[in-house]
C-alpha cells in the first residue's frame, strides 16, 4: 500500500490554491464519496476568458443506500448538497473522471488539432448535473417508498397483549411466560 503523507494543510470547500501562477478553487462535492473535491480555474486563451471545471460528477455506486447508510450517514445529504454546489457552478469547459461524463470520444479524437472549444460546453454540463441528480432523486423517492411500506407493512400488534408482543419481518416476539 501507500506510506502516510504528512498533511501540510487540510483544504475546504471556496478555498483558493495558487499552483504555477494559476488559481485554483476547491469544490467540495461530497455525495459520490466523503471528501470528494473538483476544481475550477479561469483561463485566458486567444483573449478570451474561460471557466474551466475538473468535476467530481455525483454518480451513486451500485448498492449505496441513501437513507439508511451507517459507513455514510450523511450520503443523502452529501448528494444534495453536491448538486446544489454543481447547478451554481459557472463552467465554460470541464471535464470529469470518467470519459463518457463529457463526451470525450464525441469532442476530441487523437490527432486533433489543439482548439481551446474542443471542450467547451456550458450546456452539457449542466445536463450532466441534472441527469445525476434526477436519477439521485428517483431512488432516493424509491427508499424512502420502501422504507414507508416496511413501516407500514411488518409491524402489527396482537389484541389482548398490549406492548408484549409485535410482528415485525423477522416473525413474532412472543414475551416469556415470566415476563
Amino acid at each position: 500500500m501507500f506510506r502516510p503523507v504528512p498533511v501540510d494543510k487540510v483544504i475546504g470547500h471556496g478555498e483558493l490554491i495558487e499552483l504555477g501562477g494559476s488559481i485554483i478553487k476547491v469544490h467540495e462535492h461530497p455525495g459520490h464519496t466523503p471528501g470528494s473535491v473538483s476544481y475550477s480555474m479561469q483561463i485566458t486563451e486567444n483573449n478570451y476568458l474561460y471557466d474551466v471545471a475538473i468535476v467530481n460528477m455525483g454518480t451513486i455506486n451500485p448498492g449505496v443506500s441513501l437513507i439508511e447508510n451507517v459507513t455514510h450517514p450523511s450520503v443523502d445529504r452529501d448528494f444534495a448538497t453536491t448538486f446544489e454546489r454543481q447547478k451554481s457552478m459557472p463552467v465554460d469547459i470541464w471535464v470529469s473522471v470518467h470519459a463518457g461524463f463529457y463526451q470525450l470520444h464525441k469532442k476530441y479524437q487523437p490527432g486533433n488539432v489543439y482548439d481551446p472549444l474542443t471542450f467547451y460546453d456550458p450546456d452539457g454540463f449542466q445536463n450532466t448535473v441534472a441527469k445525476f441528480e434526477k436519477i439521485y432523486l428517483a431512488k432516493r423517492r424509491e427508499e424512502v417508498e420502501g422504507l414507508e411500506y416496511q413501516r407500514e407493512h411488518t409491524s402489527h400488534s396482537f389484541p389482548g397483549l398490549g406492548n408484549r408482543a409485535e410482528i415485525t419481518h423477522q416473525g413474532p416476539k412472543i414475551p416469556l411466560a415470566n415476563q
